[in-house]
Formats: structure tokens, sequence, C-alpha cells
């Protein structure tokens, strides 16, 4: 019998979202096979390496709103409460409050606000984050808010909130 990717997907993303499969994945169901390539970067980028899944979801989060992003941020902030992250926490990812994060939280979204505002990070940043990260943590840092770039266009060019 002849796989049907797409269905196989649909069930995956229903089983991962408990039922509930946000638009993105929806819309993205049309081109299985793109969904399914997207989807191991995305894990890798988001599951595996050194960096801790909680400071991958604040810079998903930064990353989110700068791009006003909704259905991310959205995402972004329930993750960041599951994550046991407290309101004040999360407002303070979302305002780039360095003052009420730790040293190397503050350093990596700095550089995330920078990528995002620039298209670049600046010298200094990436010193600071020489001085605080191992290189392949800088690339997850950048691999994650360049995953992120892409998701808030894709759901923002097509009106898609969840």
């Amino acid at each position: 019998m002849k796989r049907n990717m797409a269905a196989d997907l649909k069930e995956m993303f229903s089983s991962r979202f408990k039922g509930r499969i946000p638009e993105f994945y929806q819309v993205y169901l049309q081109t299985p096979r793109m969904l399914e390539r997207f989807s191991v970067f995305r894990d890798a980028v988001m599951k595996d390496g050194e960096l801790s899944p909680l400071l991958k979801e604040k810079i998903a989060l930064l990353v989110s709103v700068l791009n006003r992003c909704e259905a991310c941020s959205i995402t972004h902030r329930k993750h960041l409460n599951e994550l046991g992250c407290s309101a004040l926490e999360i407002e303070a990812v979302e305002r780039l409050e360095p003052g009420r994060l730790d040293a190397r939280e503050a350093a990596a979204l700095k550089a995330a606000f920078e990528a995002v505002q620039n298209k670049r990070i600046s010298e200094t940043t990436l010193q600071e984050l020489r001085e605080k990260f191992k290189e392949k943590e800088i690339i997850e840092i950048v691999s994650v808010v360049s995953l992120y770039m892409f998701l808030n266009t894709f759901n923002n060019a097509l009106g898609l909130r969840y």
C-alpha cells in the first residue's frame, strides 16, 4: 500500500499538538515533502544541541514579538509558561530588559534583537557572545533566530493567527 505522506503528517501533528494543529502546519500540509523536511530542521534547531530549551524559547519569543507574529508569540509565551517562567520573566524577555535576565540570556537576546533589527550582529555583541558561549552555541542562537524569522515571515505574509 502506498504511503500517504500528508495523512501521516497530519496524524503526527494532531498528536503532537493534542488535536489542535496550528495554521502554519495546516497550510504546509499542502506541500508534505517540504513540511516533512522543515519539521526535521525545526526539531534539530529547537530540540537538539547544547542550549537549554528555555533559552531557545526565550529567543523564539523575542524574535516573534519583534516581528509582530501573533501566532508564534502566543505559542512561545505558552511554552515558556510550561517551562516554569513567570509572567514577569516573560515580560522581561518581550521588553528585552537585561537587568532582569541572567548574563548569558541577556547576551543571547541582545544578539537576537540585533539580528532581527539590523539583519546582523555587531562585532561588540559577537565578542560578548564569545565570552559567554561556545561557537556551536552561537550557531544555535543564530539558528533559532533564523528559524523564527522564516516562521514569522510565513505566518505574517499569509495572515496566519495560530
